[in-house]
């Protein structure tokens, strides 16, 4: 049974080991993963931190981006039909996910009940950076609009 080594979490990637083929099924299924994982995670009673909300975040953006990053460097210095109709495929999926998260009222929430408790004040100045980072994205990407501001934007 074939390994899919974009799915392999090592410190660097096996790139001789990938395959055309191989990118739309990792991408598919990290990308599933994410939404479940991000399902649970706004599903959970626990108390908005760092921990139990950003982290989390972060691990799940690391996980697409370390299967991605290989797709995106392969595409650039490989130059075949096979690889350029996989990478062509796997974009829209990925784009598709990024709307999604920047869409996501559930998850704006949680970002701003982050950046409102008064542990955030004692976060380091990275950890509030991330979330700051985190609610300007949202806001850029119109979650924060009203339904007809949305539909328009």
């Amino acid at each position: 049974m074939h390994q899919n080594p974009l799915l392999d979490r090592l410190e660097l990637p096996r790139l001789e080991a990938v395959n055309p083929e191989d990118i739309e099924p990792a991408v598919t299924r990290i990308l599933r993963e994410n939404r479940d994982d991000l399902d649970q995670l706004l599903a959970s009673p626990v108390a908005i931190t760092w921990d139990e909300l950003a982290q989390p975040m972060e691990e799940m953006e690391q996980r697409l981006h370390d299967c991605w990053s290989v797709v995106s460097h392969l595409h650039s210095v490989q130059n075949s039909v096979a690889l350029r109709r996989a990478y062509d495929e796997a974009l829209p999926l990925i784009t598709q996910y990024s709307t999604e998260l920047g869409q996501n009222h559930e998850l704006y929430q949680a970002y701003l009940a982050l950046q409102r408790s008064p542990l955030f004040s004692g976060l380091s100045e990275a950890r509030r950076k991330a979330v700051d980072t985190s609610l300007r994205d949202f806001r850029l990407s119109g979650v924060a609009l009203g339904d007809g501001e949305k539909r328009r934007f």
